[in-house]
């Protein structure tokens, strides 16, 4: 009886000190962009004199911008996706929240950011959970999945990011399916993850798409473009 509430007590800890490290991984990169962003509208501002000069500048700042918030998202789709891991026994896979950071990603900084994101994020998470035989195959889906929805929303029109969610997410399902089907030759097992899936999408438009429209906000304040 005394092991087995020393053992409750150590599982709570190794939750605690999980959800500690997840709040510190969330925190860490959006106070890194925010940081590099304003660092680098200072130095517009400062080296607005000369066309050229100008001209430069924006293109290395835009390409900065691209790769910082490249990784700050991939990052936060890492984390997002194996703080919920829930199994799929018959696919050996896994339903997970990740899609959530994964639109926000697209429909908030275009489809590069979205793809890259989507994709590097993603997979990394499967690597992380053990989940070694998803990891090219979620790097394509995730990274396409990204892509078509960063492009089909304009980062204006809630009516797109509805449209761009639905595509995306048809791509996800879909991938996944045949993936699982013909790749990894679950067959007909397949099928028992597609609701999972469904679910899945539709909690990522919910939370994604009103995200979205908040963090536009702070993205326009910074006059950060879609990439």
């Amino acid at each position: 009886m005394i092991n087995q509430y020393f053992v409750q007590k150590e599982e709570q800890g190794h939750i605690a000190r999980r959800a500690f490290c997840i709040c510190l991984d969330l925190y860490t990169p959006f106070t890194l962009v925010l940081f590099t962003i304003s660092r680098i509208s200072k130095q517009r501002k400062i080296s607005g004199s000369g066309h050229e000069l100008g001209k430069s500048l924006k293109i290395r700042n835009s390409s900065t911008i691209t790769f910082v918030l490249s990784a700050t998202m991939a990052a936060l789709v890492t984390v997002s996706t194996y703080v919920v891991q829930i199994p799929v026994p018959a696919t050996s896979g896994y339903i997970n929240i990740g899609d959530i950071m994964v639109f926000t990603s697209a429909l908030v900084f275009g489809p590069l950011v979205g793809g890259i994101a989507g994709g590097l994020g993603s997979s990394l998470a499967d690597m992380l959970g053990g989940y070694w035989a998803f990891v090219p195959i979620t790097f394509v889906v995730k990274g396409i999945e990204g892509l078509i929805s960063g492009f089909l929303s304009n980062g204006r029109n809630v009516n797109r990011d509805a449209l761009a969610v639905l595509a995306g997410g048809i791509v996800m399902i879909s991938g996944y399916f045949l993936a699982e089907t013909y790749l990894l030759g679950y067959g007909a097992a397949a099928f028992l993850e597609v609701p999972g899936n469904i679910i899945q999408v539709t909690v990522g438009g919910l939370v994604g798409i009103p995200a979205s429209y908040a963090i536009r906000k702070l993205v326009h304040s910074f006059n950060i473009g879609r990439s």
